[in-house]
């Protein structure tokens, strides 16, 4: 039960810190369109954990600023957002779900997060499509950086940036 507690104070104190972050950049709405796509891809996705809460809230304020200013300031053209979301698309579709130190999966958690988070990202790649042709640029721009920031935390978590890093 501490346990649990401690992680949902976590998440709170998360939120409430990057919705007043996107409160004081004006993008309140685009805060929330983005958690309402990268939130549940994220929770069967898997990928990078922080060790400890603190890095987490950091890394999590970072990338929601991060992502609320490149929202904000770049204009990409349609063919460009569509492009990086159905390229990001299949190499999520097939890591997912990613184990981490904090979780690790039995063969059945595996095959469970596996169909949950296909099911979400082929629905989130219909929302996108569906947002392309009605040319609805928030929604199809906060899709390709939900695919983005979800990539990242994939390839962070497998170690694949680490030793990129490493071997620069």
């Amino acid at each position: 039960v501490e346990f649990g507690l401690k992680q949902l104070f976590a998440v709170l104190r998360s939120l409430i810190i990057t919705l007043l972050i996107s409160i004081w950049l004006h993008n309140t709405l685009e805060y929330v369109i983005f958690l309402l796509f990268f939130w549940p891809l994220r929770i069967y996705a898997g990928g990078y954990h922080a060790k400890t809460s603190s890095r987490c809230l950091t890394i999590s304020v970072i990338s929601i600023f991060i992502i609320l200013e490149l929202n904000d300031k770049l204009i990409l053209p349609q063919y460009v957002t569509f492009t990086i979301t159905y390229l990001l698309a299949p190499i999520i579709y097939k890591v997912i779900p990613q184990e981490n130190t904090k979780k690790k999966l039995d063969i059945i958690e595996y095959k469970v997060y596996r169909k949950r988070g296909r099911f979400i990202l082929i629905i989130e790649v219909a929302v996108s499509v569906l947002m392309h042709i009605i040319d609805c640029y928030i929604g199809y721009t906060l899709i390709m950086y939900s695919f983005g920031l979800m990539a990242i935390l994939l390839l962070a978590g497998s170690g694949y940036l680490k030793s990129c890093v490493k071997d620069w």
